[in-house]
């Protein structure tokens, strides 16, 4: 089964009250907020109606990848399975990638320098900047000051890896609050 095979037929929720909640913890707008954090990330109409389709049925996403949020050590009950859920998606699609905090300078290059919005926003990523020894924080301190209002952010995945994206330095501030209501965190990479 395929990382989007789950029913595409399934109508998105006009209201609160057609969703069958994820838990009873919810805050309230969380479907909301995942669908403009996927915004923000620069996703386009048809990731975010898969996003939609994530959002209002977060338990269907689980049930068809079990095996991925398994692998993160994440069971039914996680209530981290909407932020863990989203980044699936975005990764799947080239909106964020995942790291390792001591990534080798080539693959931190390809990875970042090839996802959708680094190209869309006209960002680099030049092998020359860096430092091969040096690590992510290092080389995203360096893109901060290559990039000029743009940084390489992060969602906050409590692991030694970075789940990282190109961002505008004034559209941070929202991404913080609406990873708040999830119950998720970001931050910018780098010094500086």
């Amino acid at each position: 089964m395929g990382l989007f095979s789950w029913p595409r037929q399934k109508k998105i929720p006009k209201t609160r009250r057609q969703i069958a909640p994820y838990a009873p913890s919810d805050p309230p707008g969380m479907s909301d907020a995942l669908i403009e954090i996927a915004k923000q990330v620069g996703c386009q109409d048809a990731l975010l109606d898969t996003v939609s389709r994530f959002a209002y049925d977060i338990p269907g996403f689980y049930g068809t990848h079990t095996e991925w949020f398994q692998e993160r050590g994440l069971e039914r009950s996680d209530p981290r399975i909407p932020w863990f859920g989203l980044i699936c998606i975005l990764e799947a699609n080239g909106y964020v990638c995942e790291r390792d905090w001591k990534d080798e300078l080539e693959d931190f290059v390809y990875f970042l320098g090839n996802l959708q919005n680094t190209k869309a926003y006209g960002l680099t990523v030049d092998p020359a900047w860096f430092r091969p020894e040096g690590d992510i924080v290092e080389w995203c301190t360096i893109l901060r000051k290559k990039w000029g209002r743009y940084v390489v952010a992060a969602f906050d995945i409590n692991s030694d890896s970075y789940v990282l994206f190109p961002c505008h330095v004034d559209f941070f501030p929202r991404v913080e609050m609406l990873g708040r209501i999830v119950g998720g965190m970001f931050a910018i990479v780098g010094r500086g």
